[in-house]
């Protein structure tokens, strides 16, 4: 499930007071990635993530602590929202 999640934000993007904007690129630039709490609503899935990211060409560096809103179905489940907390 953790590689599935970094996968889902590649392509990203999230804005932050201290981070300005910020697209998850590649895969490569997740230091760190932690999993710290899920809430099943059904078809709903909620993930908190905690991530240390360092930029694949400008080496800046940004800790970040998201919320992920996943669309579930049958067949995958889909990344609709993503926001910083």
């Amino acid at each position: 499930m953790r590689d599935e999640t970094m996968k889902s934000l590649i392509g990203r993007d999230i804005h932050t007071a201290s981070a300005g904007t910020w697209t998850f690129a590649t895969l490569d630039e997740f230091q760190t990635f932690e999993l710290t709490r899920g809430t099943n609503y059904g078809d709903v899935l909620d993930l908190e993530v905690a991530a240390h990211v360092k930029g694949f060409l400008t080496g800046v560096e940004h800790d970040f602590q998201l919320l992920l809103t996943y669309q579930k179905s049958k067949e995958a489940r889909t990344l609709m929202f993503v926001k910083p907390l």
